[in-house]
């Protein structure tokens, strides 16, 4: 994690325990089962399905995504309140 991240979690009472980037796999299907769980992410391609335009700006952004993966990722950070804020 970068310095500046840092100080921003310290200035609002945070210690940083953790943190990581993967490449970018939002609605990716796995990604979607794995977040969701395999009965919610059913539950959003029906809607997607049942809405064109629904489906038209998912499919669109699906290929942003890709189009752009080198430069895209996710980051996942795990800050626990520090103990002298409690």
């Amino acid at each position: 994690m970068n310095a500046p991240s840092l100080y921003r979690l310290a200035d609002e009472g945070f210690t940083g325990t953790a943190h990581r980037t993967v490449p970018m796999a939002l609605l990716e299907p796995r990604r979607l089962v794995a977040d969701e769980g395999l009965v919610p992410a059913l539950r959003i391609v029906g809607r997607m399905l049942r809405d064109p335009v629904a489906l038209r700006r998912v499919r669109h952004m699906r290929r942003v995504f890709r189009r752009h993966s080198a430069r895209l990722a996710a980051i996942g950070l795990l800050a626990v309140p520090t103990p002298s804020q409690l």
